[in-house]
């Protein structure tokens, strides 16, 4: 792309850029930095419209009012999933204002291992729940 624009600013010598052109072209423009990206899956990156998050609350607020649910019976669960069989990050060139790590969707399939947290608005806490792709552990039961 480099060349490309390179070619169009009508020199009579035909350029190209070097091997270093896009190291320094980023060490050039305080605006621009390389960051290390971060892999998301593309289903998860779909539902991410502000849009139907807004819809989603106003639904959840309008069932709190109309059931009368005391804020101490709502509970909060954290999922975190962790990938098994993922490729390395990749260092991608991103805006300098840029917070965190940009995100890379990156299709395809894995096995994830999920861990399932609960605490309530009051500060109560479930025991944390571990679920690995076909196992099945119950304890206590009985």
């Amino acid at each position: 792309m480099a060349n490309i624009l390179l070619s169009k600013r009508g020199s009579a010598d035909i350029q190209s850029v070097g091997k270093n052109w896009v190291y320094n072209f980023i060490k050039r423009h305080d605006d621009l930095k390389t960051r290390y990206s971060r892999r998301y899956n593309h289903q998860r990156a779909k539902c991410e419209d502000p849009k139907i998050i807004k819809e989603w609350f106003d639904r959840v607020q309008i069932t709190i009012m109309q059931y009368g649910i005391a804020y101490e019976d709502i509970y909060n669960f954290d999922e975190t999933g962790y990938a098994m069989g993922l490729v390395a990050t990749a260092k991608v060139v991103t805006r300098a204002e840029m917070v965190g790590r940009p995100l890379l969707v990156q299709p395809g399939n894995w096995e994830w291992v999920t861990s399932i947290e609960c605490i309530n608005s009051r500060g109560w806490v479930l025991p944390p729940c571990i679920i690995f792709k076909g196992k099945v552990h119950i304890q206590g039961c009985g």
